[in-house]
């Protein structure tokens, strides 16, 4: 048989829970406990919520308008007298139609019902529906009913909508609640429910009132209110707060919760390592204008009757073959130690080249680098090409800089 798992909240002390089976049969489970451990009490059951009956009024409306979504958007305007507040700050839902047409409203402030849901879903419960307690209480054809708790009177009459009293004794309750209201020749019937604390504050009272009633009928909840109203909410048909804006969550949703910490954190990694591309990419973009105005400077050294540089490699290449060529000599030995220079010389940020010379096969560089080191990588990087042969020739410091000669030959020269 399913089970509900009925939570009960308050504004003045811990929420308190019951266990009842759909047919409204109750299991004995019921209970006061911290909003952190209903979780564990719930398990796998249905989840069902109510509040604070003095947060919530319980009304009708006669509307002619069969349609759930428009009949939420006209209930504000229709019930707009029978509310002090701001419209926008309300939460109007809609019951089940009565057979006399009219249709039951509870209106609730927004604030109140974002506070309850908030709380409830904090400690990873899901409500499948959110009911006000005193819609859940035991109703009858012929008598008012009465339960009784604390200072409150949970009042509801033949064929009208329940109501809270609050008070401090019978006659407080009377006013709202009294069944000898009505025609003379009415019977008084009046059913009561209550607790033993209330039996011990109330009963002498209520005694009393035996003799102008028609029938007086008490009756004793040694669980609690919290159990009784439980049974109840298998046998009401009553307004779920739960419609519209508020309305229930889709499957998606329910499988998305479980993952939603592990999905930020996934996002944040994500981030992070954008982050760290772009200023990886900032700082290579840097190095490459560095480099590209360090080889703009050797080509105009080395070549400055050119007046526009396209391509370094190519345009030098050309002037290159074209000196070759008249000589007679390949250029391979030159290109081959400019392009293992070029290559090395990225693997020093803050290196510059300012000069170079090539005769006979040798090549002779003058360098401005950060440090010895750079000198020393700019060398292990000529000499990993394995086809040629490196060496700083001097190393002499100049400011915060250090000036470096290196000569490059090929390998077996």
């Amino acid at each position: 048989m399913a089970e509900i798992f009925v939570v009960r909240l308050s504004d003045d002390h811990e929420p308190t829970w019951a266990v009842a089976e759909t047919t409204g049969q109750l299991t004995g489970s019921t209970g006061r406990c911290p909003l952190e451990d209903l979780p564990a009490l719930a398990g796998q059951r249905k989840i069902v919520v109510l509040v604070p009956s003095q947060k919530v009024l319980l009304t009708a409306a006669n509307l002619p308008i069969r349609n759930p979504v428009k009949l939420r958007q006209a209930l504000p305007y229709a019930l707009e007298e029978q509310v002090a507040e701001d419209l926008d700050k309300l939460h109007f839902a809609a019951g089940r139609r009565d057979p006399d047409g009219s249709v039951p409203v509870a209106i609730v402030r927004r604030r109140d019902l974002d506070a309850w849901l908030t709380s409830i879903r904090a400690v990873g419960l899901e409500p499948s529906a959110v009911h006000a307690e005193q819609e859940v209480m035991p109703s009858s054809p012929t008598a008012t009913v009465w339960l009784i708790e604390g200072d409150t009177c949970l009042v509801r009459r033949p064929g009208q909508q329940p109501i809270a009293v609050e008070g401090t004794s019978v006659e407080d309750f009377l006013l709202f609640g009294d069944p000898r209201e009505g025609a003379a020749e009415t019977p008084a019937h009046l059913t009561v429910y209550l607790g033993p604390e209330e039996q011990s504050r109330y009963g002498a009272a209520l005694d009393a009132l035996r003799d102008q009633l028609t029938s007086l009928d008490i009756q004793m909840l040694p669980g609690g209110a919290t159990a009784h109203l439980a049974s109840g909410v298998t046998r009401t048909s009553g307004v779920n707060l739960l419609q519209g804006d508020y309305g229930p969550r889709t499957g998606l949703e329910k499988l998305w919760r479980p993952w939603r910490a592990a999905a930020v954190l996934l996002v944040a990694l994500v981030g992070v390592m954008i982050v760290r591309d772009v200023a990886e990419l900032v700082s290579l973009k840097s190095v490459d204008t560095e480099l590209d105005g360090e080889m703009n400077a050797v080509f105009r050294e080395a070549m400055p009757d050119v007046q526009r540089i396209v391509n370094h490699r190519r345009q030098m290449e050309s002037r290159l073959s074209a000196v070759r060529a008249s000589r007679g000599v390949s250029d391979a030995p030159f290109l081959k130690s400019l392009e293992a220079l070029s290559r090395a010389v990225g693997t020093a940020p803050g290196t510059r080249v300012e000069s170079l010379s090539f005769r006979n096969g040798v090549m002779e560089v003058k360098v401005a680098a950060p440090s010895v080191d750079s000198l020393d990588a700019i060398q292990r990087s000529i000499q990993s090409a394995g086809s040629l042969n490196a060496s700083i020739l001097s190393a002499n410091p100049r400011g915060s800089e250090v000036e470096g000669r290196i000569q490059l030959t090929e390998s077996g020269a």
